[in-house]
């Protein structure tokens, strides 16, 4: 396998989405090494397109935007992986720029992104194990104590059902829920 980063402390990966594609490439690396999975959370998004004379238009913000806790949605694919010793999770929060390609398909506008550049860092989350799980899960405050359903969650955490149904299940393999 081809490492993004290899140190004195282990391997680096970078993974933007589909942790799934990754996951027999960190079950070897993980034998082996500490591996720490970077995911660039895009806080905020500002876009600009560029025309078909190369004029760059002024920057909009997004409406579609990340929060660290969807990294959930990525871990839940490799979850059975994420309570290894070895395994550690920076959530980067980042402020992006995204830059498309103006076009038009079917009659319809269709841009094409072009690229995504990093403007600055929000904060970072480190995952090394332990009770960062929680706190990434923004959990560890909530007094969750009891039965609880995934909608209970959502509701308490203000996400999607969908992503708490997928944070209950990574936080049941690292055996801070049990499923009832």
């Amino acid at each position: 396998y081809v490492a993004d980063v290899v140190g004195e402390r282990g391997i680096i990966e970078i993974q933007s989405r589909r942790f799934s594609a990754i996951r027999p490439k960190l079950e070897s690396l993980l034998r082996v090494c500490p591996v720490t999975v970077v995911w660039p959370c895009c806080e905020q998004l500002w876009l600009r397109t560029v025309d078909a004379d190369g004029v760059l238009s002024s920057r909009r913000k997004s409406p579609k935007h990340q929060r660290p806790v969807d990294v959930f949605a990525e871990l839940y694919g490799i979850r059975k992986l994420i309570g290894d010793p070895n395994f550690h999770l920076r959530v980067v929060s980042l402020e992006v720029e995204e830059l498309r390609l103006a076009g038009k398909k079917s009659g319809r506008r269709k841009n094409l992104k072009l690229d995504r550049v990093p403007l600055r860092m929000l904060g970072q989350w480190a995952v090394d194990g332990g009770e960062d799980w929680l706190e990434l899960a923004g959990l560890q405050h909530r007094g969750m104590d009891g039965q609880f359903t995934s909608g209970e969650t959502a509701q308490a955490l203000g996400v999607g059902d969908d992503l708490a149904r997928m944070m209950l299940g990574c936080l049941a393999e690292l055996g801070f829920v049990r499923r009832v």
